[in-house]
């Protein structure tokens, strides 16, 4: 099994040689749901990746990425809001509302629900502005337009 180094989250910060998914990301889980075993990280059968699989029975563990939503908020005047974090991380950085989707909810939801939460605005979001990958923390992002209502 490959060894990485750790960020100051404990994280690693890295990624495997063979591209894939953040090796932090593979470590959290442990043991094969099909047979008990313990998982390890590395390339299966000559392919040309690094995946968590399970040398007892085969089975590929796939860790797949966290969807964010975010929405950029648009005020009559054409103003953008957005808000300073209160939490790393990015604690003080500006940002736009979002969050990750929850299972019991559409993207436009979760663009609406976040938006709330963090803004007491409320929005209709509008176009996709943009859909982006960030691999050192296994999440995509998409983000929508949004009209304050």
């Amino acid at each position: 099994m490959d060894t990485f180094e750790r960020g100051r989250d404990g994280r690693s910060t890295d990624l495997p040689s063979g591209g894939g998914v953040p090796t932090w990301m593979a470590q959290t889980l442990n043991f094969c749901s099909n047979c008990g075993g313990s998982l390890r990280f590395g390339e299966i059968d000559g392919e040309d990746r690094h995946r968590l699989s399970c040398p007892d029975c085969g089975h590929i563990a796939y860790v797949t990425p966290r969807l964010v939503v975010t929405a950029f908020p648009i005020t009559d005047a054409g103003e953008i809001v957005l808000l300073r974090r209160g939490i790393e991380p990015g604690r003080g950085q500006w940002a736009q509302p979002g969050g990750f989707l929850e299972v019991d909810e559409t993207v436009n939801q979760a663009a609406i629900r976040e938006t709330r939460e963090e803004t007491g605005l409320l929005v209709e979001p509008g176009e996709i502005i943009g859909l982006y990958t960030r691999l050192e923390a296994a999440v995509v992002t998409l983000a929508f337009e949004a009209k304050i209502v």
